[in-house]
């Protein structure tokens, strides 16, 4: 559809908007008692619910005390996931993860989270902060003209959002006409910052679609209201506009992960807070020369390997990568594998690493350990049925938590998984947790849940 046919439409201000698509709720998550949590170490792990939002859960490696910590919060779609990926701190401070519930009130379709283990101090790492988490900075009125020119035409609904808003707003926008939006409180960010407006959609074809342009941005002046410097032109979606992969230094002083279906490496200080701050390059390199599809990033333990990051990618076939910190390279193949890699984790003496890799055309998939020493790959499960997956390895390294998936398709975006227990040579395997996937096990004991402090009035004589 030409602009000259465009009709420009209504204008409308923001107030309280209930989201219609229950997909694009938004949600901080709802922290859940971890009854009493003992100071040892613990496995964590993802449940899907998709009625109350996906949960985070500990157990103690014993396989006792399974405790819920943490849901979204979010109902979604059916078999889709809400969080992915989890990584402890080295500290065991935090778990971070990847995380779509709060798509509707963020630039992204997915952002980088992280949270206590007693599930409290939830916060979003990428493009901070999360929805309804207030910044404390002053606040402006933002106006954005949201273009619709998709084809096919649809009239939506459409979720509309700028950065630094409190909320998203739904509103149907009929094809070949224009809103313009007024968003009140929305915090400014900085002096030049670029906050951006975005809309997103479901599709038939794609899922959630997401609009955005090279317009569609303001920045906000305290007390003022501004118009964005251009409208947001809906006509092409991006359906991958996602942080994803997240894993912690060995140091506790960064944070990195990957951007979209590039896999470009990002990473930014640990504790940053700067609203909308999603980091800088972690190599000195652009997106245009990583691999195909780069998955499972995971940074190297403490010592000689502290500077190195595993991750997976197609390259000339699937393989697992390894690259240092601020290389101009995407770095060296290390397994060149026969069918597809579903994990890859370090051990935690940095002497090899641990990935599943399928086999027989794609028909199982099997536990290996890579060993640095002789540039070899030992067989640790041989099962004939079935696809592990991601993996966890504890402290001492002598046993390892797995995901394990018996039926459906390696390709499903939602498996139904356990969680499988066993010694590090494969000996001993057994049952641990039904029904979980991500499995992380704390690099050391947990701290204490945080006890809230009570202030008591001073009377003086």
């Amino acid at each position: 559809m030409s602009k000259s046919t465009f009709t420009r439409g209504w204008t409308v201000v923001v107030a309280i908007i209930l989201l219609a698509v229950a997909v694009f709720e938004p949600a901080s998550g709802q922290p859940v008692s971890a009854g009493s949590q003992a100071t040892q170490q613990a496995i964590a792990y993802i449940r899907s619910n998709d009625v109350t939002g996906d949960e985070i859960r500990l157990v103690d490696p014993d396989g006792t005390n399974d405790r819920r910590v943490w849901r979204t919060g979010a109902s979604g779609a059916q078999g889709v996931r809400d969080i992915a990926n989890l990584v402890w701190r080295p500290n065991a401070r935090e778990l971070a993860f990847e995380g779509r519930h709060e798509e509707a009130c963020s630039f992204y379709a997915s952002d980088i989270y992280a949270i206590r283990p007693d599930g409290m101090g939830y916060r979003r790492v990428t493009a901070p902060p999360a929805c309804g988490q207030g910044t404390g900075r002053p606040t402006g009125t933002v106006k954005v003209e949201f273009d619709n020119f998709i084809q096919p035409p649809t009239n939506g609904p459409f979720v509309l959002y700028v950065e630094g808003s409190p909320q998203a707003a739904t509103f149907v926008i009929a094809p070949g006409d224009g809103l313009v939006v007024t968003f009140p409180n929305v915090a400014d960010f900085g002096d030049g910052v670029a906050q951006w407006a975005v809309a997103t959609t479901l599709t038939t074809e794609s899922g959630v679609a997401r609009y955005m342009s090279v317009h569609g941005h303001a920045d906000v002046l305290p007390g003022q209201t501004v118009e964005a410097d251009g409208p947001v032109e809906m006509s092409y979606a991006a359906t991958n506009w996602r942080w994803h992969s997240p894993t912690w230094r060995s140091d506790d002083s960064e944070v990195a992960y990957m951007f979209g279906s590039a896999g470009t490496i990002y990473s930014k200080p640990a504790d940053s807070t700067n609203p909308g701050g999603v980091g800088g390059y972690l190599l000195n390199l652009g997106s245009s020369y990583m691999p195909i599809g780069p998955l499972r990033l995971t940074w190297g333990p403490a010592g000689a390997r502290a500077n190195q990051l595993l991750y997976t990618a197609w390259s000339d076939g699937s393989a697992i990568i390894m690259v240092q910190e601020g290389s101009t390279n995407p770095g060296e193949v290390i397994v060149p594998a026969q069918g597809q890699l579903l994990g890859v984790t370090w051990l935690p003496d940095g002497s090899g690493f641990l990935y599943s890799e399928g086999e027989q055309f794609g028909e199982i998939a099997n536990i290996f350990e890579y060993d640095f020493a002789t540039g070899e790959s030992a067989r640790l499960t041989d099962f004939a049925q079935g696809w592990t997956r991601s993996m966890t390895i504890s402290p001492n390294g002598q046993q390892i938590v797995f995901e394990r998936q018996t039926s459906g398709d390696w390709m499903d975006g939602d498996p139904v998984t356990d969680l499988w227990i066993m010694n590090r040579d494969g000996s001993d395997q057994q049952l641990f947790v039904q029904d979980g996937r991500s499995p992380a096990w704390s690099p050391t004991t947990l701290p204490a849940p945080l006890t809230p402090r009570v202030y008591l009035p001073i009377v003086r004589r």
